[in-house]
This record gives C-alpha cells, sequence and structure tokens, in this order.
C-alpha cells in the first residue's frame, strides 16, 4: 500500500512540474540573453511595448518596474524610432536603457541588474536627459 501511495505521489508531483508555467521574466532574458543593441521603431499594444527593427524582427521590450524609478513615467511614442541596448533571447528583449525622441531612460544597469532594486530610494535612478 505505502508504495502505491508512493508512487502516486510521485507521478503528481511529475504531472505538476510538467503543467507548470515557463513564462520567462525579465531577469530570466539577463541571464540566457547576450548583450546588444538594436535600432528600430516602437510600438504599444496591450500595455506592452515593442520594437520592430528594418529587417521587420519584432522583439518584445521587457522595462521591468520603472514607474519605481520613473514615477511620473516615460515619454515613449508608439511609431517612434529609438535606440534599445539590453539582453537579447530570441525574441525578448530586457532592457538596458532607450534612446528615442533625444531622451533616454536607463532601466538595468550592464551587468542586468534592475535600477529599480535595492531599497527603493532610487538610489540607482537616471532622469532622462
Amino acid at each position: 500500500m505505502n508504495k502505491r501511495l508512493l508512487a502516486l505521489v510521485v507521478l503528481v508531483l511529475l504531472a505538476s512540474g510538467l503543467f507548470a508555467s515557463t513564462e520567462l521574466k525579465g531577469s530570466d532574458y539577463v541571464r540566457l540573453g547576450k548583450t546588444g543593441t538594436l535600432v528600430g521603431t516602437l510600438s504599444l499594444s496591450d500595455g506592452e511595448w515593442f520594437l520592430t527593427t528594418f529587417d521587420s524582427q519584432k522583439y518584445s521590450l521587457h522595462l521591468g518596474n520603472y514607474e519605481i524609478i520613473y514615477p511620473k513615467g516615460i515619454e515613449l511614442s508608439s511609431g517612434a524610432q529609438a535606440k534599445v541596448t539590453g539582453f537579447l533571447y530570441e525574441n525578448d528583449f530586457s532592457v538596458i536603457a532607450v534612446d528615442s525622441n533625444g531622451k533616454s531612460w536607463q532601466f538595468r544597469n550592464i551587468d542586468g541588474r534592475p535600477l529599480w532594486s535595492g531599497q527603493g530610494n532610487r538610489q540607482n535612478a537616471k532622469e532622462p536627459v
């Protein structure tokens, strides 16, 4: 009886692992990706920012909890040209910085640490220039 119960528990645990969410977060893209820079056109869809490069590749931009470092928001414009630096993994880009319309916003430092992390006192914040 104990062997059957143990086998059932193992099967349930294995099955739950198979159906667990595998959605990646910005920190996963930092860990898995390579640093790089892309240039293209910004677009906003369902509250998410995207960059479409000149060769028609579309990338999802992961900006993180930018409201903490930019409480007044960021002035990105759908249809504007932008240069984005960050960690690229497949079609996802965990953003270090965005330059668009003569302004710059920084979201992570070069090693991938989010600027909103820490004590929440904006110690790493960089205002748009």
